[in-house]
């Protein structure tokens, strides 16, 4: 660099050298580039790191797309779910699948239960017979809970015995889904095995 004597130069120029300077280091820095200025070596790389490139798929992907895409994948959830039987596809499991969704797409979620069979533990809270003697039963899936609630049909004359059970009266049901929702489901083509006696955990008498 040329030996240049700084208190002889004008103020007006002195200024115009730096604003000059300040914009070649903004020019480096900017595009990443190198800047030689008179002997001074301005390096253009920056310690910023670039936002990841956006790929060709996601450019491309609409935001209807992208809302398709996260349905879908509480749609598989059932799906899943469903696939592991009707011993594993407890109340609970259908509850936290179906809360878990978003308000607007939960019903035809729920939907993906229908006709799926089920085998659960439950306990009695209320029967009502109608004229043609099936009998409306209003099972708990855990007692005392009124959050989980089975609905279902039977006919008295083969359940002769819920004219004198008495409420909690613990009762196996095996169904097949015609409804569900977070907090109840409905069952079709039932039986029952009334006081059903629960296995005894290991170290119970």
């Amino acid at each position: 660099m040329p030996n240049i004597d700084l208190n002889a130069l004008p103020l007006w120029l002195l200024i115009g050298l730096v604003a000059i300077i300040l914009s070649l280091l903004s020019y480096a820095v900017l595009t990443g580039r190198n800047v030689n200025f008179w002997g001074f070596k301005i390096d253009g790389k920056s310690d910023i790191k670039e936002k990841p490139a956006t790929t060709k798929e996601e450019k491309t992907k609409t935001p209807s797309q992208n809302t398709s895409s996260k349905l879908q994948d509480f749609v598989e959830e059932p799906k899943q779910l469903v696939s592991l039987g009707s011993s594993e596809v407890t109340f609970d499991k259908i509850s936290k699948v179906i809360s878990s969704a978003p308000p607007l797409p939960q019903k035809e979620i729920a939907r993906k239960y229908e006709g799926v069979k089920v085998d659960w533990v439950t306990y009695l809270f209320s029967a009502s017979k109608n004229t043609y003697s099936i009998v409306n039963l209003t099972l708990l899936a855990d007692e005392p809970s009124f959050l989980k609630t089975i609905f279902c049909k039977v006919s008295l004359d083969d359940y002769r015995e819920l004219m004198i059970l008495e409420r909690n009266t613990c009762i196996k049901v095996v169904g097949v889904i015609s409804e569900a929702s977070t907090y109840e489901v409905t069952l079709n083509d039932v039986t029952l095995e009334l006081n059903y006696k629960l296995p005894q955990r290991v170290g119970q008498e």
